[in-house]
């Protein structure tokens, strides 16, 4: 019997062993297959990166520009929506570019208050400030519920939103809205958005110099 037990212990033993390597194995397969897909969507985001910056700068015109690398980010993230949002030195506002799917509302030319971008919003969004929201029913609800009621209009369920900066100004905002359900923007996405708004900004700013020497 003393042998039984000191043969049933040993197998505890031996198994218990085995379970342990067995999750250490186990994580370490994790590991190695999360950094894969990092190292998958960096390159990913990399080769995007420079499609989309080859298209932004086939052109010298910057209402192609603007239109191309909108139709290009609704593409790949399979947003339902993609717009460029000018606002005016007055804070009035108004989509300059859209790239939407046939069933949801256009936005293209639509011209709104200054409520939408208030002044202290811009402030923030001016030190380079992005904002992601999974779902606006429950981000807007207590804060902002006119706010709330006024995306519901457009058939907003989520939206990421990204300054365009000229001279640390605000120009406008690069906004991806998701209208079939809410959505977690995932961090690749955002760093994707906010590196071709950055492009957008350069855009801008060799347009309005090419225009100043044709007028010069």
């Amino acid at each position: 019997r003393k042998a039984e037990k000191a043969l049933q212990k040993l197998n505890e033993d031996l198994e218990e062993r085995v379970k342990q390597r067995t999750n250490q194995l186990h994580t370490k397969f994790l590991e190695l297959k999360a950094a894969q897909q990092a190292l998958k969507n960096q390159i990913l985001k990399s080769n995007l990166f420079a499609e989309i910056t080859l298209r932004i700068r086939e052109s010298l015109q910057l209402d192609v520009i603007l239109q191309n690398t909108v139709t290009e980010i609704q593409r790949i993230l399979q947003a339902d929506r993609v717009l460029i949002y000018r606002v005016l030195p007055t804070g009035i506002g108004y989509t300059t570019t859209e790239s939407v799917l046939p069933q949801w509302k256009s936005i293209l030319k639509t011209e709104f208050p200054e409520e939408v971008f208030p002044e202290e919003y811009r402030e923030l969004y001016s030190n380079g400030k992005i904002k992601a929201i999974t779902n606006i029913n429950d981000y807007y609800q207590d804060v902002t519920p006119c706010l709330r009621e006024f995306l519901t209009e457009w058939q907003v369920k989520a939206k990421l939103v990204v300054p365009i900066l000229q001279h640390q100004n605000i120009w406008g905002f690069m906004i991806a809205h998701q209208c079939t359900q809410p959505r977690q923007w995932t961090e690749f996405e955002i760093d994707l958005m906010q590196q071709l708004a950055n492009q957008v900004g350069m855009a801008i700013s060799q347009s309005q110099l090419l225009e100043a020497q044709q007028e010069s």
